[in-house]
Protein backbone atom coordinates (compact mmCIF):
# COMPACT_ATOMS: atom_id res chain seq x y z
CA UNK A 1 0.00 0.00 0.00
CA UNK A 2 1.32 3.15 -1.03
CA UNK A 3 -0.13 5.38 1.97
CA UNK A 4 0.33 8.49 0.94
CA UNK A 5 -1.83 8.27 -2.35
CA UNK A 6 -4.48 6.11 -0.67
CA UNK A 7 -6.50 8.04 2.18
CA UNK A 8 -8.80 4.50 3.34
CA UNK A 9 -5.12 2.78 3.67
CA UNK A 10 -3.45 5.69 5.48
CA UNK A 11 -6.69 5.85 7.77
CA UNK A 12 -6.10 1.56 8.02
CA UNK A 13 -2.62 1.97 8.99
CA UNK A 14 -3.08 5.36 11.60
CA UNK A 15 -5.83 2.65 13.08
CA UNK A 16 -3.87 -0.05 13.70
CA UNK A 17 -0.82 1.92 15.20
CA UNK A 18 -3.74 2.97 17.66
CA UNK A 19 -4.70 -0.52 17.82
CA UNK A 20 -1.30 -1.91 18.65
CA UNK A 21 -0.74 0.63 21.60
CA UNK A 22 -2.06 -0.76 25.48
CA UNK A 23 -4.12 2.32 25.95
CA UNK A 24 -4.85 4.80 23.57
CA UNK A 25 -3.18 7.87 24.36
CA UNK A 26 -4.08 11.09 22.34
CA UNK A 27 -7.41 12.88 22.25
CA UNK A 28 -6.70 12.93 18.74
CA UNK A 29 -6.33 9.20 17.90
CA UNK A 30 -9.50 8.31 20.45
CA UNK A 31 -12.08 11.13 18.82
CA UNK A 32 -10.66 8.82 14.79
CA UNK A 33 -12.51 5.74 16.52
CA UNK A 34 -15.22 7.41 17.73
CA UNK A 35 -15.74 9.10 14.68
CA UNK A 36 -15.56 5.54 13.01
CA UNK A 37 -17.79 3.85 15.08
CA UNK A 38 -20.43 6.28 15.64
CA UNK A 39 -23.35 4.29 15.75
CA UNK A 40 -22.19 1.92 17.92
CA UNK A 41 -21.15 4.32 20.93
CA UNK A 42 -23.08 4.11 24.07
CA UNK A 43 -25.12 1.29 22.49
CA UNK A 44 -25.84 -1.84 24.93
CA UNK A 45 -27.62 -5.17 24.13
CA UNK A 46 -31.18 -5.12 25.26
CA UNK A 47 -30.50 -8.86 27.51
CA UNK A 48 -27.43 -8.60 29.11
CA UNK A 49 -26.67 -5.02 29.17
CA UNK A 50 -23.39 -5.72 26.91
CA UNK A 51 -21.50 -2.77 25.06
CA UNK A 52 -18.37 -2.94 22.97
CA UNK A 53 -15.17 -2.59 25.00
CA UNK A 54 -13.16 0.52 23.36
CA UNK A 55 -10.38 -2.19 21.74
CA UNK A 56 -12.97 -3.71 20.13
CA UNK A 57 -14.44 -0.30 18.43
CA UNK A 58 -10.61 0.30 17.94
CA UNK A 59 -10.85 -3.43 15.62
CA UNK A 60 -13.90 -2.21 14.10
CA UNK A 61 -12.67 0.73 13.39
CA UNK A 62 -9.69 -1.41 11.37
CA UNK A 63 -12.45 -3.15 9.56
CA UNK A 64 -14.31 0.10 8.62
CA UNK A 65 -11.14 1.64 7.37
CA UNK A 66 -10.43 -1.16 5.24
CA UNK A 67 -13.58 -1.76 3.57
CA UNK A 68 -14.29 -4.67 5.57
CA UNK A 69 -11.89 -6.73 4.57
CA UNK A 70 -9.51 -7.68 7.48
CA UNK A 71 -8.47 -10.33 9.39
CA UNK A 72 -8.53 -10.00 13.11
CA UNK A 73 -5.77 -12.28 14.65
CA UNK A 74 -6.17 -11.47 18.90
CA UNK A 75 -5.88 -13.70 21.59
CA UNK A 76 -8.74 -16.01 22.91
CA UNK A 77 -11.24 -14.63 24.62
CA UNK A 78 -10.67 -10.99 23.29
CA UNK A 79 -14.03 -10.66 21.56
CA UNK A 80 -13.65 -11.51 17.71
CA UNK A 81 -16.57 -12.40 17.41
CA UNK A 82 -18.54 -9.41 19.09
CA UNK A 83 -15.78 -7.55 16.46
CA UNK A 84 -17.20 -9.27 13.61
CA UNK A 85 -20.47 -8.40 14.60
CA UNK A 86 -20.29 -5.20 15.27
CA UNK A 87 -18.36 -4.72 12.01
CA UNK A 88 -22.22 -6.47 10.40
CA UNK A 89 -23.93 -3.91 13.19
CA UNK A 90 -21.94 -1.10 12.03
CA UNK A 91 -22.38 -1.01 8.47
CA UNK A 92 -26.35 -1.56 8.68
CA UNK A 93 -26.58 1.21 10.87
CA UNK A 94 -24.34 3.81 9.42
CA UNK A 95 -26.37 4.66 5.92
CA UNK A 96 -22.77 5.96 4.81
CA UNK A 97 -21.79 2.00 4.26
CA UNK A 98 -23.43 0.03 2.11
CA UNK A 99 -25.44 -2.81 3.55
CA UNK A 100 -23.41 -5.77 4.20
CA UNK A 101 -26.77 -7.88 3.98
CA UNK A 102 -27.34 -10.60 3.51
CA UNK A 103 -23.96 -11.65 5.42
CA UNK A 104 -22.06 -15.53 5.04
CA UNK A 105 -20.03 -16.71 8.17
CA UNK A 106 -18.16 -19.90 7.99
CA UNK A 107 -17.19 -21.47 10.89
CA UNK A 108 -16.75 -25.22 12.96
CA UNK A 109 -19.93 -26.96 13.49
CA UNK A 110 -18.63 -26.61 17.24
CA UNK A 111 -19.78 -22.95 17.36
CA UNK A 112 -22.60 -22.33 14.97
CA UNK A 113 -24.80 -22.02 17.95
CA UNK A 114 -22.38 -19.90 19.86
CA UNK A 115 -22.49 -17.36 16.15
CA UNK A 116 -26.49 -17.27 16.02
CA UNK A 117 -26.55 -16.32 20.18
CA UNK A 118 -24.39 -13.85 19.83
CA UNK A 119 -26.12 -12.44 16.54
CA UNK A 120 -29.60 -12.80 18.33
CA UNK A 121 -27.78 -10.85 21.27
CA UNK A 122 -25.95 -8.12 19.52
CA UNK A 123 -28.35 -7.68 16.49
CA UNK A 124 -31.79 -8.36 17.47
CA UNK A 125 -34.31 -8.93 14.78
CA UNK A 126 -32.04 -9.92 12.48
CA UNK A 127 -33.21 -13.05 10.70
CA UNK A 128 -30.37 -15.67 11.36
CA UNK A 129 -30.66 -19.46 10.06
CA UNK A 130 -28.09 -22.19 9.82
CA UNK A 131 -26.89 -24.90 7.39
CA UNK A 132 -25.52 -28.02 7.93
CA UNK A 133 -25.09 -30.14 4.96
CA UNK A 134 -26.86 -29.71 1.65
CA UNK A 135 -29.83 -26.60 1.41
CA UNK A 136 -33.12 -28.09 2.41
CA UNK A 137 -33.96 -26.79 -1.17
CA UNK A 138 -31.79 -25.23 -3.35
CA UNK A 139 -34.24 -23.09 -4.94
CA UNK A 140 -34.58 -21.24 -1.24
CA UNK A 141 -32.02 -18.58 -1.19
CA UNK A 142 -31.59 -16.47 2.41
CA UNK A 143 -33.42 -13.77 2.77
CA UNK A 144 -31.81 -10.20 1.84
CA UNK A 145 -31.65 -8.75 5.14
CA UNK A 146 -30.04 -11.93 6.74
CA UNK A 147 -27.04 -14.00 7.74
CA UNK A 148 -26.47 -17.53 7.13
CA UNK A 149 -24.33 -20.05 9.55
CA UNK A 150 -22.64 -23.11 7.70
CA UNK A 151 -19.41 -24.77 8.39
CA UNK A 152 -16.44 -25.10 5.93
CA UNK A 153 -17.42 -28.73 4.82
CA UNK A 154 -20.81 -27.31 4.01
CA UNK A 155 -19.31 -24.56 2.06
CA UNK A 156 -16.92 -27.17 -0.13
CA UNK A 157 -19.65 -28.91 -0.56
CA UNK A 158 -22.33 -26.50 -1.62
CA UNK A 159 -19.91 -23.81 -3.61
CA UNK A 160 -22.44 -23.29 -6.31
CA UNK A 161 -25.23 -23.03 -4.23
CA UNK A 162 -23.84 -20.61 -1.62
CA UNK A 163 -22.10 -18.61 -4.69
CA UNK A 164 -25.33 -17.74 -5.97
CA UNK A 165 -26.89 -16.51 -2.70
CA UNK A 166 -25.26 -12.91 -3.55
CA UNK A 167 -23.67 -12.86 -0.06
CA UNK A 168 -22.15 -9.36 0.15
CA UNK A 169 -19.92 -10.13 3.56
CA UNK A 170 -18.36 -13.12 4.41
CA UNK A 171 -16.54 -14.00 7.69
CA UNK A 172 -14.28 -17.03 8.58
CA UNK A 173 -14.57 -18.04 12.10
CA UNK A 174 -11.22 -19.88 12.65
CA UNK A 175 -9.60 -19.29 9.19
CA UNK A 176 -6.73 -21.45 9.66
CA UNK A 177 -9.14 -24.13 8.08
CA UNK A 178 -8.17 -22.14 4.75
CA UNK A 179 -3.94 -22.42 5.25
CA UNK A 180 -3.86 -25.41 2.74
CA UNK A 181 -4.11 -23.21 -1.04
CA UNK A 182 -4.61 -26.60 -2.61
CA UNK A 183 -7.57 -27.92 -0.64
CA UNK A 184 -11.28 -27.54 -1.57
CA UNK A 185 -12.46 -25.95 1.47
CA UNK A 186 -9.55 -23.13 0.74
CA UNK A 187 -10.75 -22.72 -2.47
CA UNK A 188 -14.29 -22.77 -2.26
CA UNK A 189 -13.69 -19.94 0.36
CA UNK A 190 -11.49 -17.82 -1.96
CA UNK A 191 -14.45 -17.81 -4.32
Amino acid sequence: FDKESNNRCAMAMAIAKIGSQKKIQRQKDANLIRTSVAPLLGFKTKMNKYSFRLYQLTGIAFWRSTNFRAMIGDQMGIGKTVQAIGAIKLAIEDKTIKSPLPVLIVCPNSVMSQWKEAINEWIPGLSVSMMVGSPKSKSLKPKKDSVLITTYETMRRNKAYLLSCGFRMTIFDESHYLKNGASGRTKAGIE
